[in-house]
């Protein structure tokens, strides 16, 4: 799977409540289960902080993590 950056970063700009959506619509299209995932403000800043500094290598390997491999 070939991560669009621009995209990204265009969701982490949305605000808290609309990544939340956003994060949670994609879980559930995926079947990854995110209930036990922090979503408080805090953690959401993490997100975007360790996104924005990570290179694609790091974030398709997360991303093939996540989805279990069916990328």
């Amino acid at each position: 799977m070939k991560i669009d950056r621009e995209m990204l970063r265009r969701i982490l700009t949305l605000d808290d409540s609309q990544l939340k959506f956003i994060i949670s619509r994609i879980a559930a299209q995926t079947g990854v289960d995110i209930s036990d995932f922090d979503m408080s403000p805090a953690a959401l800043a993490k997100l975007r902080l360790a996104v924005e500094s990570a290179d694609d290598a790091e974030l398709e390997k997360l991303a093939a993590g996540l989805l279990g491999g069916n990328n």
